[in-house]
């Protein structure tokens, strides 16, 4: 639960973000029935998040799930989806965020660049000045999510010796 300022007023609510790592067509009927379990314990309005972590299908996932008959739409349930694989990596190599910093890896890349990626998400890191456990936590994702190949790591470890110490 969250107790917030949202558009310049104090709210309580429930924000909810549902991680998903594969694509499933029933996925935003299951996002309806948690936000219900969740209104019905808490009492409270939800915000709905859903973060796609997947590479594929880069097709752009469903925001929204619907009853409907002929004759009526019984119910219309909406919510915030963030699908980082439609998401540029590059727009996020300045950001002074940790979690962009390990979310970085499973955006959008081409393959040439998972090299300077991965070297780009590990630079932010160390310049964000992070606790030891923050860092070794951010820097296994970055390790498990955007692993590369003998190649690749030869263009990274390259990379790596360019770079000074500060």
């Amino acid at each position: 639960m969250v107790k917030a300022k949202f558009r310049d007023q104090d709210a309580y609510f429930v924000l909810h973000t549902e991680p998903q790592g594969k694509q499933q067509d029933h996925f935003p009927s299951r996002m309806f029935v948690y936000f219900a379990r969740l209104s019905e314990l808490h009492g409270l309005p939800g915000y709905p998040i859903a973060i796609f972590t997947y590479t594929k299908p880069p097709r752009a996932e469903p925001a929204e799930y619907r009853v409907k008959f002929p004759d009526l739409e019984v119910l219309r349930f909406r919510y915030r989806t963030v699908q980082l694989n439609r998401l540029n990596w590059r727009k996020f190599v300045r950001s002074k965020n940790p979690i962009a910093s390990a979310l970085m890896a499973r955006m959008r890349i081409a393959e040439e660049d998972r090299p300077k990626v991965k070297l780009h998400c590990l630079r932010l890191l160390v310049t964000m000045k992070l606790n030891p456990a923050k860092q070794q936590m951010i820097s296994g994702f970055v390790d498990t999510y955007l692993r590369l190949n003998q190649q690749e790591l030869v263009v990274f470890e390259k990379e790596i010796g360019k770079l000074t110490t500060e």
